[in-house]
């Protein structure tokens, strides 16, 4: 089983830390977390994405649509 634990307090922290130790829970990543997923994600961003991959949305939506009955559709 795995937890995920956001604590802001660092002195909650070293508390459930401790007695994680005592109780013996094998503590796997004391990092923070939320900076290192900050860091990975501004990463994907900056890294960005070549339109030209998605194609035509226009065909796109009409091949998606062109199959369903819709009421007052004049096609």
């Amino acid at each position: 089983m795995k937890l995920t634990l956001d604590i802001e307090n660092e002195q909650d922290l070293f508390l459930i830390l401790s007695f994680a130790e005592r109780i013996g829970i094998k503590i796997l990543d004391k990092e923070d977390s939320s900076q290192k997923g900050l860091e990975y994600h501004k990463n994907i961003i900056a890294k960005g994405v070549k339109k030209s991959s998605f194609g035509n949305p226009m065909l796109w939506q009409k091949e998606t649509r062109k199959d369903r009955n819709l009421p007052m559709r004049v096609e």
